[in-house]
């Protein structure tokens, strides 16, 4: 459906494709894939990525939209799950995020200096896993699936806190419904739309955002600590609860407060602080959200500024490390005063029979009407709901980046993956379902994203691990690590399954849609270059092609006796005194997963017998196509095996790149055949359009012309329209004629 919106002509294909040409088709004719002389030079460090970048302290605040934003709901979320002892779990999640998180993701950094990530490092690592790298791949898949996870639940989860801190301020309650669903929805929709207008991550907005939300949250805490300075009574009597742990009591209070029950402590019975340690440990999987933003953090590194890919590096681990601090410093503060001083059933979540209480998901919120009024409250709701939805923004924006920057490259997308607006309306679509399906639900949506990003961030310990397995020392402690981030993936799962079918759901997604596209695109000829291994071979080809009567008979053996022995010598093709007869032997890749791929092309010559040896071909039939389509062959002579069935042969070729090549040509020139009869179809529709718009506006200059004038304006428009017709409307490649026969 998308795809024929797109090669519409009209209005609204023009639109989609932001005044670009439709994707008529999918690969690149024979001639216009380029000759690869020498390599070209490498960019020198530093100098690479987005034309503009700014000092690590300024972009810190473009990670921070979504590493800060999450203090809008993470100290609701960290009540619902640890009740009083919040606190005391929080400092291991500060514990994680110092000895685990900032570790990794300094490592990240340095190994994915243009900002690439964990996923593009395990990509580079894995290349060579399994039989001809599919494993690789296949990981690479089941990580964008969970990232999707994380960046869609990013999206929904940030909208629906931001519903629920406007549903619960007295001033903009009275004009916006009631339902959150559909605020949610509505939020979700203008996101949609700024990014069909066209958006782009501006670091001064977010300074504009980030940093007075980060203020007004300081001021927030501090008022609550002063509060609690001047009623010393409410600390004594939750250091005095803490102190004298009991299991019931906290059971109790996560009884009361959620419909889900107690948890992971609802089977533990005792008190004392080796069961308090033990407590926090298994209720810190669901404070994980805290550790939301250290992905986005590499991301961003690009638009540091540095002089060097060193120095970007290291004001990379400056900006983690600063934004890291911020983060835990405020996490702190405000679980400490939330806990200690909101009324225990102010945190309740939603019901089918009551309502979520006042501080459920907007915590800081609430202490800001309460301590600082309604008005500084009004302020910070304000605040709130644009950090949280500029996270969403950016989650959108990491989206638009990722699905590219991967799936095209494999050969799993589809060609309209290529046009920004048709990826935002799939995108709104999605985050629209989530959200009817979680019902605007910030709790709800926990589970699924603690387990995106949980996936993630055990995905940036293995790939650091993979990257560092040469060091003893640093794969122990790497090798360590994974365990913790497994370690609470593992019990977050457990305790939220939600999280992990959901994730499930965007796996499953991205695997069916890569496999289809792949399957779909495997007959394009999967080439995007062409190198001669020397002067001769070029020489050699040159000749050849310029003969204008060729024969390709492709051949499993490269030998002269399978030369000498091939039944296609036999065939009668046209005038035997100018044919030239081209026998061409296929190298595959070592990793024929690749989609496509530059080959060589060696090329010699016996007796009156062409001899062309193709190297690091993906597929057989795909090198067989192109090499026939380049010279202008007249036949191409292929002898069949009649090996397996039709499925098994179908596989073999989609998976490893062979099978009976024979019937894979032919599907590749009648590929090629209806993709030039749609580039002329799209190229005439174009010229009709401009030459309508043309006409019109000579037409109205033609009245006021003398009849001469008028005559030889409109003849020269006329020649005009030739030429530009002519020039335009692609000519179809000489299609060779392919004969099959049983043999060799």
């Amino acid at each position: 459906m998308t795809a024929m919106l797109l090669t519409t002509v009209g209005r609204l294909g023009h639109w989609l494709r932001e005044g670009r040409r439709p994707p008529v088709a999918d690969g690149v004719l024979p001639a216009q894939v380029p000759v690869l002389r020498d390599a070209p030079p490498t960019p020198s460090a530093g100098h690479g990525g987005p034309g503009h970048t700014s000092p690590w302290y300024a972009t810190l605040w473009l990670t921070g939209v979504d590493y800060f934003s999450s203090l809008g709901y993470a100290p609701g979320l960290a009540v619902l799950a640890a009740g009083y002892v919040a606190p005391v779990a929080t400092l291991i999640l500060v514990a994680v995020t110092f000895l685990a998180a900032l570790p990794v993701y300094a490592m990240v950094a340095k190994h994915s200096p243009d900002g690439e990530g964990s996923i593009k490092m395990i990509e580079r690592l894995t290349g060579g896993w399994g039989r001809l790298g599919w494993i690789g791949k296949a990981l690479v898949l089941t990580l964008l699936g969970f990232a999707m996870t994380d960046f869609v639940i990013t999206i929904t989860l940030s909208a629906a806190d931001a519903t629920h801190h406007i549903l619960e301020n007295p001033f903009l309650a009275p004009h916006v419904p009631r339902g959150p669903v559909g605020v949610t929805a509505l939020l979700v929709i203008g996101l949609c739309l700024v990014f069909l207008k066209g958006f782009k991550e501006a670091i001064g907005l977010s300074v504009a955002i980030a940093l007075p939300y980060m203020v007004f949250n300081a001021i927030i805490i501090g008022a609550g600590v002063a509060r609690l300075a001047a009623q010393p009574e409410l600390l004594q009597a939750w250091l005095a609860k803490v102190q004298a742990f009991d299991v019931a009591a906290l059971r109790a209070q996560l009884t009361r407060m959620s419909a889900d029950g107690a948890g992971p402590v609802a089977h533990l019975d005792g008190g004392g602080t080796l069961m308090l340690v033990a407590v926090c440990l298994l209720v810190f999987p669901k404070l994980a959200l805290g550790m939301s933003g250290f992905e986005t953090g590499v991301s961003v590194m690009p638009h540091v500024s540095a002089r060097s890919a060193d120095e970007r590096v290291r004001n990379a681990r400056k900006m983690l490390a600063t934004a890291a601090t911020l983060m835990c410093v405020e996490l702190v503060g405000a679980n400490l005063v939330a806990t200690v001083l909101i009324p225990a059933q102010e945190f309740a979540a939603a019901t089918a029979t009551s309502h979520a209480g006042k501080a459920s998901g907007r915590a800081l919120a609430y202490l800001a009407h309460e301590l600082l009024g309604a008005g500084f409250g009004s302020v910070y709701d304000v605040l709130t709901v644009a950090i949280l939805w500029f996270a969403g923004a950016s989650a959108m924006a990491g989206l638009l980046a990722i699905l590219p920057r991967y799936l095209p490259r494999f050969g799993m997308s589809p060609s309209w993956l290529e046009f920004r607006r048709p990826l935002v309306l799939v995108i709104t679509a999605v985050c629209l379902a989530v959200n009817w399906i979680f019902s605007a639900d910030v709790e709800k949506q926990g589970g699924a994203y603690a387990t995106g990003v949980l996936v993630l961030m055990a995905s940036g310990a293995f790939a650091v691990l993979l990257a560092e397995r040469g060091r003893l020392l640093r794969s122990w402690v790497f090798a360590a690590i994974l365990l913790v981030f497994a370690y609470v993936l593992v019990v977050n799962v457990a305790e939220r399954p939600d999280g992990i079918k959901i994730a499930g759901v965007f796996v499953a997604m991205v695997v069916l849609a890569s496999v289809v596209s792949r399957w779909y695109r495997a007959s394009e000829l999967r080439v995007c270059g062409v190198r001669y291994r020397d002067a001769d071979s070029e020489a050699l080809w040159n000749e050849l092609a310029g003969s204008g009567d060729v024969v390709v008979i492709p051949q499993r053996t490269n030998s002269p006796d399978a030369r000498r022995k091939s039944g296609a010598r036999a065939l009668q093709l046209g005038n035997g005194a100018s044919q030239r007869h081209a026998f061409l032997h296929v190298n595959l890749l070592a990793d024929p997963s690749q989609f496509d791929s530059p080959i060589e092309i060696a090329v010699t010559r016996h007796d009156a017998w062409y001899v062309i040896e193709v190297s690091n071909a993906v597929a057989v039939a795909n090198a067989i196509a192109f090499v026939a389509l380049r010279l202008g062959a007249r036949d191409v002579v292929i002898g069949l095996l009649d090996s397996g069935t039709p499925v098994l042969n179908s596989l073999m070729y989609l998976v490893f790149g062979t099978g009976e090549v024979g019937y894979a040509v032919r599907a590749i020139f009648m590929r090629l055949r209806e993709e030039t009869l749609q580039r002329t179809y799209a190229a005439r529709a174009e010229f009709d359009r401009r030459r309508d718009v043309q006409e019109r506006e000579l037409l109205r200059k033609a009245l006021l012309l003398d009849d001469a004038d008028r005559s030889e304006r409109m003849a020269a428009m006329f020649q005009d329209e030739l030429r530009a017709f002519e020039a335009q409307v692609a000519k179809a490649p000489r299609m060779p004629r392919l004969l099959l026969f049983d043999g060799e």
